[in-house]
């Protein structure tokens, strides 16, 4: 945190040297698109070698999420075509899903794959090793993100 902004932490937090993982998480959200758009990259490599950049941290607004995205996919007008219709698959299936609608779903990413020269695709929603059950009565929906104040975001934004 004091590497990005020496200004941030409290002046508790500078005493004791440490800040507690929600705080920080809450900063991180904050920085990146997380807090505006609901996700964040983690990391996008390209033609086996990484899109201009390795640290997204600070990719914060939709028009920077756009960029990294038309840069993986070299501008590519079909796949990235192709990308938004299985986006709406995807938020689909969710919407329709009972096992979405039931549990929290944290820590999961979408794996975003494409071969300009083959026009190979594929995005996958990974990594539901921290989802858990939510209570009885309780479900997830498609406007669960105004009504549930927590620092994961609901997957479907």
């Amino acid at each position: 945190m004091i590497d990005v902004d020496p200004h941030e932490p409290t002046a508790e937090e500078h005493a004791r040297r440490a800040i507690d993982k929600p705080r920080y998480m809450k900063f991180r959200e904050r920085l990146s698109s997380s807090l505006l758009l609901g996700f964040r990259i983690e990391g996008v490599k390209s033609s086996g070698t990484m899109i201009g950049r390795t640290d997204f941290k600070s990719v914060r607004l939709e028009a920077e999420v756009t960029k990294v995205l038309r840069d993986f996919v070299e501008s590519d007008r079909v796949i990235w075509e192709r990308f938004l219709v299985r986006l709406k698959e995807i938020r689909q299936c969710c919407l329709e899903s009972e096992f979405v609608s039931t549990h929290e779903i944290i820590g999961t990413s979408l794996l975003f794959a494409a071969d300009p020269i083959t026009q190979q695709f594929g995005i996958w929603i990974i990594d539901f090793g921290k989802s858990c059950r939510l209570p009885p009565g309780v479900e997830m929906g498609p406007n669960a993100n105004e009504i549930v104040e927590s620092p994961d975001v609901p997957i479907l934004v």
